[in-house]
């Protein structure tokens, strides 16, 4: 039982781990421009 709900709870976490850098990404975009997130970011 153990192992059969690792395996799915595997899969679903690696859909979650793909879809949080992809909407990480998109957020600071639009922010950029507005000038908040690019005093935020540490980035150069």
């Amino acid at each position: 039982m153990l192992l059969s709900a690792a395996r799915p709870a595997g899969r679903e976490a690696a859909d979650v781990f793909l879809a949080k850098p992809v909407a990480v990404p998109t957020l600071p975009e639009p922010n950029a421009p507005h000038g908040h997130a690019q005093g935020a970011l540490p980035g150069p």
